[in-house]
């Protein structure tokens, strides 16, 4: 559990339980929800901000901030839950958005932080963005917000089962909802980073973090795996896969992705981990 003693006139946000202000001491005593054994931490931040709802959505702004209408990304990023929700019925379909400056993108708990320095909630859904436009980007957030929060990998291959997997899930929301432009401008730069990239430097299960920062072989070359086990297991049965492990929550290795495999398709997965995620063949 968490309570956090700030001043009086600043705003915390997070799962707040009770929220306390003493002027005499000039202090505002926040309590925060507990939290269950293994889950998130409890978030908080303190500031200035304006609160709006966009399609019952909480949108928390920074007064200072830059953002003069957040209604189109959130209008989006809804409209990719809601898509979500479809492809995987345990899927998370509650969160709330805040604005900070210089903190960086994140998806922490049940809260997207969109970094004010990066324009999201100014810039055109189409312009340009990493790896494609800024519809990808926020796609890209919510595969991370199922697969690497409410579903976790572990072990070696952890990164794989999150970055990976949240890349491709991504790609997913594009395409069954709509956006089939940037669906396929992200599966042709998994294809065209790949011919240049050069061998693999090491198994996907032992790729580290890093790699998310420098070569992103993970968004590229992992996508692609997981596309693979897509057309060999088939798209239904994947789903299924995906969608009891949401279901449970909590985390996952890459054995447990093969051995569901394994069971729901009849078929042995061994040797295709040893190359594919085990190895360094592209598939």
């Amino acid at each position: 559990s968490l309570t956090v003693r700030s001043v009086p006139h600043l705003t915390a946000l997070s799962d707040v339980r009770t929220a306390r202000t003493f002027l005499e001491e000039q202090i505002r005593v926040t309590e925060f929800e507990r939290r269950r054994g293994g889950g998130a931490w409890p978030i908080f931040a303190l500031g200035y901000y304006q609160f709006e709802a966009v399609d019952e959505r909480r949108v928390a702004i920074r007064r200072s901030a830059e953002s003069p209408s957040p209604e189109r990304p959130i209008r989006l990023l809804d409209t990719l839950t809601k898509t979500g929700v479809q492809l995987w019925s345990s899927a998370q379909p509650e969160w709330s958005v805040m604005t900070f400056p210089g903190a960086g993108d994140a998806v922490l708990g049940s809260v997207l932080v969109l970094d004010e320095g990066n324009r999201w909630l100014r810039d055109p859904l189409d312009a340009e963005w990493i790896d494609g436009s800024r519809r990808a980007g926020l796609a890209r957030k919510l595969g991370y917000f199922w697969f690497g929060r409410q579903l976790a990998g572990r072990g070696h291959g952890a990164v794989f089962l999150e970055a990976s997997l949240s890349e491709y899930a991504a790609w997913r929301l594009l395409e069954a909802s709509g956006a089939t432009r940037d669906a396929k401008a992200m599966q042709r730069l998994w294809i065209e980073a790949e011919q240049s990239a050069g061998p693999l430097p090491r198994p996907l299960s032992l790729m580290p973090r890093e790699d998310l920062a420098g070569a992103r072989r993970l968004m590229t070359r992992g996508a692609l795996v997981w596309k693979a086990i897509e057309d060999r297991a088939g798209r239904a049965t994947l789903d299924r896969i995906l969608e009891e492990r949401l279901a449970r929550g909590g985390d996952w290795t890459t054995e447990d992705l093969r051995s569901a495999l394994e069971a729901s398709t009849d078929r042995e997965w061994g040797d295709w981990f040893r190359q594919h995620v085990y190895g360094r063949a592209l598939p």
